[in-house]
């Protein structure tokens, strides 16, 4: 049980991030998507929510930074020694600097994304709206996961 779900914990920003990626590119590709939102075209859209990941992203960054100093910062503590000697140690810097490195990533896109021209809609579009989705629900996901264990950890200290 233990093994189910340490290996749970570890992929299942990434899993759900491709679960919602591809199930949002198959409903923006066939069609599925703007039928349901009528009016709304999908690309532009985007436009706001590229802006307000952009600001989520950086506020992400700061927070991860925060905790990654935070956690060296107890380094020498008895709960993190603890830590060390059963090897999640390296596991919890992984999960901190794993949603920070894809927070950048996120940034970047979401600024680059938010003066391209994304309409008319194209197959290549639909890729770069999907892959974006994707991208930030597993940011979303992977900086929840930090944070509980961060709250774990300190909630131990």
């Amino acid at each position: 049980m233990s093994r189910n779900k340490n290996r749970m914990e570890k992929s299942y920003p990434t899993v759900i991030g491709l679960i919602v990626g591809f199930t949002f590119f198959f409903l923006l590709h066939f069609d599925v998507l703007p039928s349901l939102l009528k009016n709304v075209v999908v690309p532009g859209a985007f436009k706001g929510l590229f802006s307000s990941f952009m600001t989520i992203s950086s506020i992400a960054i700061g927070f991860l930074a925060a905790a990654l100093s935070l956690l060296v910062a107890l380094s020498n503590k008895p709960l993190m020694e603890h830590l060390k000697e059963l090897g999640f140690y390296d596991r919890v810097i992984r999960y901190m600097t794993f949603p920070l490195s894809l927070s950048f990533i996120l940034a970047f896109l979401s600024a680059g994304l938010s003066i391209v021209k994304l309409s008319p809609r194209t197959f290549l579009c639909d890729i770069i709206l999907s892959g974006w989705v994707l991208l930030a629900t597993i940011v979303v996901l992977a900086a929840y996961r930090a944070t509980r264990i961060l709250v774990k950890i300190l909630k131990n200290s």
